[in-house]
């Protein structure tokens, strides 16, 4: 019992004093030779440095595992985000538009001159479009009423497109999924912007969306009954509807 209570405060002074100053505390107090008895001062001493060594290795280890993790976690904090901009085809997307009036409905279609999408880790973000305004064709007439209808509506009863070639929207906040986003835009048409909300589909390479406009929001009120009195079944209403195909 008295080599174990010395060989602890020679363990003790080991921790505090120094290696060698424990050696010469324990030659001190143990000067004869104590074989193999294995209650001697040095067996227990040896036992003692062996649990140190094994303890700081043991240290040693957890330390790393400690610093390993760490870097990782450091490492995906400042992880950069994958960013991609990607260009529509324009020969290969389309608008549809799909206008009513109390009497029926007329269809046509418009053409982009340029337009991108923005991801950021596959996620959208944002993006504009470009319109041609000068684009715009009518699908559900023929020959002469067709040219009749495409020319109004390039006048200044409708988009004035002498004066106002191109419509534009821009992207201003998005929120969902990979394949499903609610998406909210500036639209500009005839000078004006009102920001508009609509559902935007992902497949692929293509994205598609219905979007219902307010014609009167930008200047366009032409026969409307909002502004207008007595039209009765001139009446042409004022909200309009684009289908949107994007390739891209």
């Amino acid at each position: 019992m008295r080599a174990c209570f010395l060989a602890k405060i020679a363990l003790s002074v080991i921790k505090t004093a120094g290696f060698f100053e424990g050696i010469v505390f324990m030659l001190s107090i143990n000067p004869k030779k104590n074989g193999n008895n294995p209650f001697s001062y040095k067996t227990i001493l040896q036992k003692n440095m062996n649990e140190i060594s094994i303890q700081k290795k043991t240290m040693r280890t957890t330390m790393r595992t400690i610093f390993g993790i760490g870097f990782l976690i450091l490492t995906l904090s400042f992880a950069v985000p994958s960013k991609a901009v990607k260009k529509i085809n324009c020969t290969e997307s389309n608008i549809n538009w799909l206008a009513k009036k109390i009497t029926g409905q007329h269809t046509g279609t418009l053409k982009f001159k340029e337009g991108a999408l923005e991801f950021v880790d596959d996620q959208l973000v944002g993006g504009f479009f470009v319109v041609d305004m000068n684009s715009m064709m009518v699908t559900d007439l023929k020959g002469f009423f067709k040219k009749k209808l495409e020319k109004h509506l390039k006048s200044d009863d409708f988009f004035e497109t002498e004066l106002h070639k191109t419509a534009r929207m821009k992207i201003t906040s998005t929120s969902g999924e990979k394949d499903l986003y609610e998406v909210t835009a500036d639209f500009t048409i005839r000078g004006l912007t009102k920001s508009v909300v609509f559902i935007m589909s992902m497949q692929d390479s293509t994205a598609t969306a219905k979007v219902a406009l307010d014609r009167t929001n930008f200047g366009i009120r032409y026969k409307s009954s909002s502004f207008f009195d007595n039209l009765k079944n001139k009446a042409i209403n004022d909200v309009f509807e684009l289908e949107v195909s994007l390739k891209f």
